[in-house]
C-alpha cells in the first residue's frame, strides 16, 4: 500500500514542477523600471503610418509591435 502512495506522489511531482517552472519563466527577472511603458510614438513619417492605417495594413505581420507605426496602429500598451 505504501508503494502505491509513493507512486502517486511521484506522478504528481513532475507536472507540479513544470507548472512552477512555467510561472517562473513567464515572470522573468522584472526590473521595476521596466514596468514603465516606453513612450508611444511612430518611428516612420506620419504620412506613411496614415497610409498603412487607411489601407488596413496595421494587422500585417511585417508591421508588428515595436516597429514603425506603434501609435497609429495602436500597438502601444
Amino acid at each position: 500500500m505504501k508503494v502505491i502512495s509513493n507512486l502517486r506522489i511521484f506522478f504528481h511531482f513532475p507536472p507540479a514542477l513544470l507548472l512552477l517552472s512555467a510561472f517562473t519563466i513567464a515572470r522573468g527577472n522584472m526590473d521595476p523600471l521596466q514596468a514603465i511603458p516606453p513612450e508611444c510614438k511612430d518611428l516612420a513619417p506620419e504620412l506613411t503610418c496614415k497610409q498603412w492605417k487607411s489601407s488596413e495594413s496595421c494587422g500585417n505581420p511585417i508591421l508588428e509591435p515595436d516597429f514603425y507605426c506603434n501609435k497609429t496602429c495602436k500597438y502601444c500598451i
